[in-house]
C-alpha cells in the first residue's frame, strides 16, 4: 500500500503518488487507478452526486441528515485534485461499481470518452522503427542527455561513428 505523501518513480517515464503528494504539480497525462474502489463511501453515498443528472430518480435525499454530505464532499475534492493534475489527458481506471454515479454524472456532461478494454482504447505511445530510434539516440548522446539513451533501450554500439561506405 501506498503511504501518504511518498512518491515512487517508474524509470524515466513516470511517478506513482499519492493525491496527497500531486498537490500543486502537473503532468501531462494522469493515470487515477481504483480511486473509487478504494474510497471510503459506499455505493449509495456516491449516488448523490446523481441529482446533477436530469432525469435520475434514484439519487438519496440527505436534507435531514446534512452530516451525509461531508464524505461525499471530503473524496469530491480528493477527485478534484487527482483529475486537475492532468495538463492534456486524464485517465481513470476502476473496477468498482462505486464509480458509476460519477461515470453516469460525467457521461451526462459529454465530459468523458468512454473507452472499452481491448477496443477502443487510444493508444498513449506510437510505434517507431529502428532507424528512428537511432537517430533520437544520436541526438540525445550530441545534446549531452546520457539518461535518455539508457532508458530507451539504446546500446553504446548504435552510438559509434559508422565506418564509410565506398
Amino acid at each position: 500500500m501506498l503511504q501518504i505523501g511518498m512518491t515512487y518513480p517508474v524509470g524515466d517515464i513516470g511517478l506513482i503518488m499519492t493525491l496527497y503528494k500531486s498537490k500543486g504539480l502537473e503532468f501531462n497525462d494522469v493515470l487515477l487507478y481504483n480511486f473509487f474502489e478504494d474510497s471510503i463511501l459506499d455505493l449509495s453515498r456516491w449516488r448523490i452526486v446523481l441529482n446533477g443528472v436530469e432525469g435520475q430518480i434514484h439519487a438519496p435525499n440527505f436534507d435531514r441528515d446534512e452530516a451525509q454530505y461531508a464524505g461525499v464532499c471530503s473524496e469530491l475534492k480528493l477527485l478534484y485534485v487527482g483529475i486537475t493534475r492532468a495538463r492534456k489527458n486524464m485517465w481513470i481506471v476502476n473496477k468498482s461499481d462505486k464509480s458509476d454515479p460519477m461515470h453516469i454524472f460525467w457521461t451526462s456532461q459529454n465530459q468523458v470518452q468512454n473507452c472499452t478494454p481491448g477496443t477502443d482504447v487510444p493508444h498513449l505511445a506510437v510505434s517507431s522503427t529502428p532507424k528512428e530510434w537511432e537517430t533520437f539516440g544520436r541526438s540525445l548522446f550530441s545534446h549531452k542527455q546520457y539518461v535518455h539513451p539508457s532508458s530507451t533501450s539504446f546500446r553504446l554500439h548504435m552510438l559509434r561513428p559508422r565506418p564509410k561506405e565506398d
